[in-house]
């Protein structure tokens, strides 16, 4: 499962737990893959080189894809038994920048690309990131530029950073959400949800996912969504239309493409 950080994968992993997927050794409340952090370097270095690797050579391609598969079977392995499962998979937003070095990497592998209206997304803040933006590392995730160093003509300070804070919270929906889409060339391979969509019909939604990925849809899975799905955190935007119209403008063109207006 790939998606821009806070665009309700929690909701999607928990309902794959409940259809007998394995998912890693997730963190309770998040249901992010732990052997995913960012807090590993090679996990930094594969969502890094995934902005260069369609620009390496196959000798280098092949490097990553090595990574990436060393970093995989370590999961893998961590599953107590396997025979009890459907599927191995995992969750966790950073790897929506290593879809095309993992499609590559497992030719049998699927990807399910949660998306969540950027406009909502916005508002649900990550701090982690927008409060390291002296890094490269964290401006190629957020604005898929490494070099930036203003915005609106001034540094790229803490104070610029809350100042616009919605807006680059929107750019990194907008990078991040462009990126996962890189996926749509691996047809038959990925999947494109939408949050909204598992909310307000969730044993459908679930449905047409687990058809996709070709395993039996539990009535465990669909009862659970059922009870657990809700669409009150949608439209939260709506509230603050007037003072949101610069950032909701930044995604505006992304939105109409995926038919959010």
């Amino acid at each position: 499962i790939i998606c821009r950080g806070h665009s309700g994968g929690r909701l999607l992993a928990e309902a794959f737990c409940q259809n007998g997927f394995w998912m890693g050794l997730t963190n309770e409340k998040t249901k992010d893959d732990m052997e995913f952090s960012q807090r590993s370097p090679v996990v930094r270095e594969l969502a890094y080189e995934g902005f260069h690797y369609p620009n390496m050579t196959s000798a280098q391609q092949e490097n990553v894809r090595q990574k990436m598969r060393a970093l995989v079977e370590t999961s893998k392995n961590h599953c107590p038994n396997p025979a009890d499962y459907v599927a191995f998979g995992w969750k966790r937003a950073v790897t929506t920048f290593m879809v095309e070095i993992t499609m590559d990497a497992y030719p049998e592998a699927k990807v399910v690309h949660l998306i969540r209206d950027g406009r909502d997304t916005m508002l649900s803040r990550l701090d982690s990131r927008m409060r390291k933006l002296d890094e490269a590392y964290n401006r190629l995730m957020v604005f898929g530029d490494e070099q930036l160093s203003h915005y609106r003509g001034q540094p790229l300070s803490h104070e610029i950073v809350e100042e616009y804070r919605n807006e680059i919270e929107m750019h990194h929906w907008v990078t991040a959400v462009r990126f996962g889409m890189r996926g749509r060339k691996y047809v038959g391979r990925y999947f494109e949800v939408k949050y909204e969509d598992l909310c307000s019909q969730p044993a459908e939604t679930l449905g047409k996912v687990f058809e996709f990925l070709e395993v039996p849809y539990r009535l465990q899975a669909r009862e659970w969504a059922r009870i657990n799905a809700s669409a009150a955190r949608m439209g939260k935007w709506k509230q603050n239309h007037e003072e949101l119209k610069e950032a909701i403008a930044i995604g505006t063109p992304l939105f109409q493409e995926l038919g959010y207006v």
